[in-house]
């Protein structure tokens, strides 16, 4: 269930409390009761946008309460999101502004969303992107997802994350070939998915994905700000440039 939908419910829930708590404590007489739901019953049908507008206004002050809730998760795990020196780093590794982004490997929106990361990171040569690997779509994404930190071993994480995101490749044969051809040793790749240090990198980032609320790819944070889903190149450009105006004011 959504958290939408459960405010929702909670939302009538809490209604439905207060008219049972308020006739439990026998606030009104049982005629003065009925001709209150009379009232209320009369208006609503007169009025049905009174319900749609409360459950609005429900929902925004939840979905305001996520925002200030991951805002506080990012800053509690700071250390985490920019500090991990074995994540794979594209644009400038030395760039003031990181921006950290969660991809599945065979997520569409993902591949799509690396590409605006890959246009805005040849404009702007101060944006560090770090790339936390997250798979989310079944097991296959979660070989893949092995196999991308293992390029990342050799050096070439970049290039077979994006030789993935380009074909069709399904199954373990068909991303070894393009692992081959993006020049990886794939006998090494092989050996490297079994390795420790590929275990505790996924593990390491789902715990991390899990902390923060992430429940779907992409999902990228800058500064302090979560944001779920991707964005297009011009909000990615507009939400840099803001960036930078706050650093330097």
């Amino acid at each position: 269930m959504s958290n939408n939908l459960r405010t929702l419910f909670t939302t009538a829930a809490s209604i439905s409390l207060f008219v049972t708590q308020m006739e439990a404590a026998e606030v009104f007489t049982a005629e003065q009761t009925k001709a209150i739901e009379v009232i209320i019953e009369k208006y609503l049908d007169h009025h049905p946008e009174a319900i749609q507008a409360a459950f609005q206004k429900a929902l925004e002050k939840a979905q305001e309460e996520e925002k200030k809730q991951a805002k506080k998760n990012v800053i509690k795990y700071k250390e985490q999101i920019y500090g991990d020196s074995n994540s794979p780093v594209g644009g400038n590794p030395k760039g003031s502004i990181s921006l950290v982004v969660f991809l599945d490997p065979y997520c569409g929106y993902c591949r799509r969303f690396e590409t605006v990361l890959k246009n805005v990171a040849a404009k702007d040569k101060d944006l560090k992107i770090v790339y936390k690997v997250l798979p989310i779509l079944g097991p296959e994404s979660i070989k893949a997802s092995r196999e991308q930190i293992a390029a990342h071993m050799q050096g070439k994480f970049e290039a077979y994350q994006e030789g993935l995101f380009e074909s069709a490749a399904g199954d373990r044969e068909a991303r070894l070939v393009i692992a081959k051809d993006n020049g990886l040793d794939v006998e090494r790749l092989k050996t490297d998915v079994k390795s420790k240090h590929v275990k505790q990198q996924l593990q390491d980032n789902t715990s991390l994905a899990k902390v923060l609320g992430i429940n779907g790819t992409p999902a990228f944070i800058l500064g302090d700000n979560l944001i779920s889903g991707m964005v297009d190149e011009e909000n990615l450009i507009k939400m840099l440039a803001h960036m930078k105006e706050k650093k330097t004011s």
